[in-house]
């Protein structure tokens, strides 16, 4: 999709051409843009591609569900206009989700690259299907633009865009997506994934978070019996767990409880899913998690020595990670 993309726009289109994977329609779809975004568009022949022109201005959200009508292949990639695919991303993805038919959406880490181009830094994303469905409850597990669907899967299931949200809509259609099927992120970085002070998540970067917020709540009421959590306690669960850096003025509340409360969930998660036990990066994960959560923001949380020695049952190794996290984090 298209919006007044000219800076980005046809390195981003190119990337797409020069995929080393020749066989795709390539749809895109120009959202009534009043820059040259058109004219760049149109300067190229390629019989691939196929220009979807929106009469009126519809939004991001109602321009991607226009793309997911129309898409007529057998798997659905994505990316946006100011974003580059490596070469073989394609080529890539598509061996994965042919060798392994039980994965049904499937993205990729990310090199994170500035407004010049310039490498920023590494976006990793959750990789096996049970890591992802996990991480699904609190954030978005996968990069938007890195992602490829199984098409059927979408349409057996009637899956779009959620149009009450503006910033967040891939989040919300993940969630739903990964009641119907599995998902998983190749651990190579296979898109470069822009930020500049032009792309919604830098200009907007409240209102994504709270439409994240509010995601994560729908996901966690929907996959945790409803007397696990108080609405009270889902409040101070997500101020916890979803703000990436939260503040001490946020967090009047017992750290130690929702931090209990968040490995009670995660034991619940793996009674669901026993086989999650063969994977020890999930547990080393969630461990660090609640120890993080009582011991961050300072002063330390009362009752943090529970939190931690309830996580060092789950996973003892967090006794050698989590000094290494601190100094990464002082660093």
């Amino acid at each position: 999709t298209v919006y007044n993309g000219e800076g980005y726009l046809r390195a981003s289109i190119e990337s797409i051409l020069n995929q080393t994977f020749g066989g795709f329609e390539f749809l895109i779809i120009d959202d009534c843009s009043t820059d040259s975004s058109s004219p760049i568009i149109q300067s190229y022949s390629d019989s691939r591609i196929k220009v979807v022109t929106n009469p009126v201005n519809l939004g991001q959200t109602r321009s991607l569900n226009l793309g997911l009508q129309l898409a007529q292949g057998e798997y659905l990639a994505r990316q946006d206009q100011d974003d580059i695919s490596l070469p073989h991303r394609l080529k890539m993805q598509i061996a994965y989700l042919d060798d392994n038919p039980d994965i049904g959406i499937l993205g990729t880490s990310a090199w994170i690259i500035n407004g010049r181009g310039q490498y920023v830094a590494y976006m990793a994303r959750p990789a096996h299907q049970l890591e992802v469905l996990w991480s699904s409850l609190f954030a978005n597990p996968f990069a938007h633009p890195s992602v490829m669907m199984r098409t059927r899967i979408l349409r057996a299931n009637r899956l779009t865009y959620d149009a009450q949200f503006h910033y967040s809509q891939d989040y919300a259609l993940w969630c739903q997506f990964l009641k119907f099927s599995q998902g998983a992120n190749l651990r190579e970085p296979l898109i470069k994934y822009r930020i500049h002070n032009s792309n919604a998540s830098y200009t907007r970067a409240q209102a994504v978070t709270s439409e994240a917020r509010a995601i994560s709540k729908q996901c966690l009421r929907e996959y945790f019996p409803e007397d696990m959590l108080s609405e009270e306690e889902l409040h101070n669960f997500v101020s916890l767990f979803i703000v990436d850096t939260p503040l001490i003025s946020n967090l009047q509340f017992d750290r130690a409880k929702i931090a209990m409360m968040y490995l009670d969930l995660f034991q619940l998660f793996t009674d669901r899913h026993p086989s999650s036990s063969a994977i020890p990066s999930l547990y080393r994960h969630t461990s660090l998690e609640a120890i993080k959560s009582v011991v961050r923001p300072l002063p330390v949380a009362p009752g943090w020595l529970r939190v931690v020695w309830r996580a060092l049952q789950l996973d003892v190794s967090v006794l050698w990670y989590f000094p290494l996290w601190i100094l990464d984090h002082l660093l």
